[in-house]
This record gives structure tokens, sequence and C-alpha cells, in this order.
């Protein structure tokens, strides 16, 4: 680490393969897919793990990073709903690459019977309580009329239903977490009841890190595609989805100042390496969790340090006597970031413990 001269993204490739590797025998064990969504590493490299892992199924945010990604892949989910005005960008993806879209309305339906040009797979997006996007699992003539739509169409096949419980995120413990899990369960196994009779067979699809992390039985379900418990991160552990033992990225920022007066230590670090979330807790707002460097990369957390403030280049670390004592400016501080999948886009790179670089698909890492 003695070459670190700015923000870097550090990655724990044992840490990360063995999130991997958990989420790979869950599925196993409840003899479903894994499609792991793609939007929280953005890696080529991380996909190879993925790869080699068994996984040939996955899920991306954009036709941009579907194309990325694009090749070794069986098919990839685009988990968002398709954007009508991309319908160029798709035909060409899809002449190379399997793609599954998704759908939440008769107007895109409609259009994809008529613009897409060959044949494609939707899934269906039900809202299971995030009130993102999707359709409310009660309304039934909607959902029906999209799936009779799908299934009369000669360009069209219905792959399924798939719902993302991003609300699931709110939950504060393994109990609240199970609670939004069996609500899921419940409004997904309904969606199979009341159209399978007609629209059968199809696939059930849930998403999120959380439910995915902590629901045990998922044998009800036939795929799952969460992302971020590839690195997991401070919201997650909070969540209770993991121990931050498990967390395998960490932000590595130059000190740049120091305020004796106020206990403060500044460092190279801000909004454009970190990205904007934060946790509102007791203290204040907590935007990353100060951890100690040793030489196998990062330990526990230092209970009384936190990075209490941040703008664009500058991060404001609020320090107890001792560490503010022990650190100098020059040195390098570390911080788990609160979440995983921003702070990865931002840094656009990541460097190994081992100090190879590895890859992201928007190139480089910002200085």
């Amino acid at each position: 680490m003695k070459n670190i001269t700015k923000p870097t993204l550090l990655l724990d490739e044992s840490r990360c393969r063995n999130n991997i590797n958990r989420m790979v025998a869950k599925t196993r064990a409840n003899n479903i897919t894994l499609r792991p969504h793609f939007k929280t590493h953005q890696s080529r490299e991380v996909g190879q793990w993925y790869y080699e892992a068994g996984v040939r199924n996955i899920t991306v945010s954009s036709l941009e990073m579907a194309r990325y990604f694009a090749g070794k892949w069986e098919d990839i989910t685009l988990a968002v709903p398709f954007n009508v005005r991309a319908i160029q960008d798709y035909n060409e993806l899809s002449r190379g690459q399997k793609m599954i879209l998704m759908v939440d309305s008769l107007e895109t339906t409609a259009f994809l019977a008529k613009q897409a040009e060959r044949e494609t797979a939707l899934w269906i997006e039900i809202d299971s309580g995030d009130h993102r996007t999707g359709l409310a699992p009660d309304d039934h003539d909607t959902i029906r009329a999209i799936a009779d739509l799908i299934t009369n169409s000669p360009k069209l096949t219905l792959k399924g239903f798939y719902s993302h419980a991003g609300h699931s995120y709110k939950s504060r413990g393994r109990d609240q977490v199970l609670s939004v899990f069996q609500e899921t369960k419940n409004i997904m196994t309904g969606i199979r009841e009341a159209f399978h009779n007609t629209h059968g067979p199809f696939h059930l699809n849930i998403g999120d890190t959380p439910n995915c992390s902590l629901g045990d039985d998922l044998s009800w379900t036939d795929s799952i595609s969460p992302g971020n418990f590839v690195f997991y991160d401070i919201v997650q552990s909070v969540i209770g989805s993991c121990q931050e033992s498990q967390i395998a990225v960490c932000m590595v920022c130059p000190v740049i100042s120091k305020n004796a007066k106020r206990m403060e230590i500044a460092i190279h670090g801000g909004v454009v390496h970190f990205g904007k979330d934060l946790l509102g807790t007791d203290q204040g707002n907590l935007f990353g969790r100060v951890v100690r460097l040793n030489n196998e990369g990062w330990g526990e957390a230092l209970e009384g340090c936190r990075l209490q403030y941040i703008s664009q280049e500058h991060g404001i670390i609020k320090a107890d006597k001792e560490t503010f004592g022990n650190t100098k400016v020059g040195d390098l501080i570390a911080v788990l970031p609160i979440h995983s999948c921003i702070t990865a886009d931002c840094m656009r790179g990541y460097t190994t413990l081992e100090g190879k670089k590895i890859d992201h698909m928007k190139g480089g890492t910002i200085s």
C-alpha cells in the first residue's frame, strides 16, 4: 500500500470470492438459478470469478452494461423496464447475446411485439412493496393483458415474473428482513397460483441482497438476482445481511490535514469518491466506518472514529484521542463504504490487496 497516493478502492479477492461461493451454494441447495446483478462490481474480472463458481446467467441495469459483459453468458437479464427509445441498440445486441427484457406496461410490450427483430423473452415486473416500478400484484387485469399479449405474439415469450423487494433496505435486523421476505414470497407465489394454469409454465425471480442473504428457503422461487452481496457494505451490516468481516471493499485515502481543537482528520476522499449515501446515527451523519489497515488488508472498525462529513474532494473524520495522536499528515486511512455499489461506480476500478489492478466497465480510477 506504500504506493497509494490518491483515493483507492481496495478489493479483498478472498472475501469477494467467499461471498460469491456462499450465494452459489445457497442456490444449489435450493435447486434454483443464480442470476447475480452485475451493477455492483461492473467488472469482467469479477464476473470471471462468478463464472469459475459455475454461474452462467447474469443481470445488468443497462444495455451499455449488457454490451460490456456480452459473449460468455447463457442469457443476460436487463432488470429495468425496457426503454423503447433504445430499440435499435437492443436489436443490435440481441444478434449475438441472448437477452431477457423487463416490462410493466401494455405499451412497452406492444412496442416490442412490433419492433423486436428476433424472439425476445420477457419478465413481467411485479411491485412487491418497493413502489419503484412494476405492477401491483392485485392488478390481475393488467397482468393478464400483458401476459396474453406476450403469449399471442410470435416474437415474444413469457419468461416469468420478476420482483425486487428494495424496501428490505429499510429493515434493521434479521426479523424485519424475514418479514419482508415472507411478504415477497406470499406475493410471488400468489402470482404463480393466479396465472400458472392460463400462462404457465413460467419462472419466478426475486432480487434484493437482504432477502437473498437471510432467507433460507428459496425453493419456492426459480431464480434470484441479488447484486450487492458480492461486496456488501455498511448498510448491509446494519441491516443484518452480513458481518463487517464479509465486506470485501474498502476505501483508502491520504490524510491531508488535522485539526487538534476539533479532533478531526481531513482526508482526500469526498463525494466524487464515496458517493452521497449516508446513515443517520445518534452521533450524527455517517458516511463510512474507519477501520485499521494491517498487513492482511484491514481489520475491525475503530469505535471512536467515523467519517462524518464529505464535500466534493474532502472527507472529515471525527477521531478519538488515540487515533488522532497516532495519525499524521501523509498517512493512509481506510474507510468501509456506506453503499459499495455507488462507491465502486464512482471509483471505476479496484486494487487488490496484492496491488493488482482490476477492471471496471467505465475504466480507470478517479484521481
